[in-house]
């Protein structure tokens, strides 16, 4: 992706986290906070953690997040593996601790899956 791309992709989760309506909508999910892991990815070796998971309670914690992420830099990275990104979250989730009824990989990029494994295999691991 290019910087700019990359840009207007971590401003929307930027965004997101300050919108007024998170705190809400986190508030209202069965336990009411959510964990949350950034990473960016491009390659099928290249997943970097920008931010390790850090729990979300309410509109406090989503701003906090939000200015943490909002300042830092981003990555450079080459292909569009996103089949590497769902490996890389499916082990993130393995080593976190962390327990939930419920678990989200949220997935943006600029092309499909050009590099790395194919993507069925993967799918089928994560909803299992």
């Amino acid at each position: 992706m290019s910087n700019v791309e990359q840009r207007v992709q971590r401003d929307g989760y930027v965004s997101a986290f300050r919108h007024a309506d998170i705190a809400t909508a986190i508030k209202s999910g069965e336990r009411g906070r959510i964990a949350v892991l950034y990473l960016e990815w491009a390659g099928p070796d290249q997943q970097t953690v920008i931010m390790p998971w850090t729990i979300v309670e309410g509109r406090e914690d989503a701003l906090i997040l939000a200015d943490r992420l909002a300042a830092l830099p981003l990555t450079v990275g080459r292909g569009t593996s996103i089949s590497g990104a769902l490996w890389a979250a499916h082990d993130l989730f393995a080593k976190s601790g962390l327990r939930s009824p419920r678990r989200v990989v949220d997935v943006s990029g600029d092309g499909p899956n050009n590099a790395g494994a194919p993507l069925d295999p993967i799918r089928q691991v994560l909803l299992a």
